[in-house]
């Protein structure tokens, strides 16, 4: 019998920029569809900006599978955003 590779990391569908407020310098991060067979366990952001260090932003569920951080705009530029999910055994997934 054949075997089935399951891939079984957490998910992120959909990865949104909402709330840009630039008098305050930040903007939120909004994950949707955020999935893992073994559970959520924690969701958190990556903000880069060339040149500059990573930040972390850990994100607070907003609902099921929903997920917001806000980021604090430091540095001009580009900023690279990514999320990423980790399930409650370790497995990293990202969007």
């Amino acid at each position: 019998m054949a075997s089935k590779e399951i891939n079984t990391c957490p998910g992120i569908t959909k990865t949104e920029i909402v709330n840009i407020n630039g008098s305050a310098g930040t903007f939120d991060v909004v994950l949707s569809g955020v999935t893992a067979i073994k559970g959520v366990k924690n969701v958190c952001i990556s903000s880069y900006v060339p040149g500059k260090a990573t930040q972390w932003i850990e994100a607070v569920k907003q609902s099921e599978g929903v997920y917001k951080a806000t980021v604090k705009v430091g540095d001009e530029g580009t900023y690279t955003i990514q999320g990423f999910a980790r399930d409650r055994n370790g497995s990293l997934g990202s969007g």
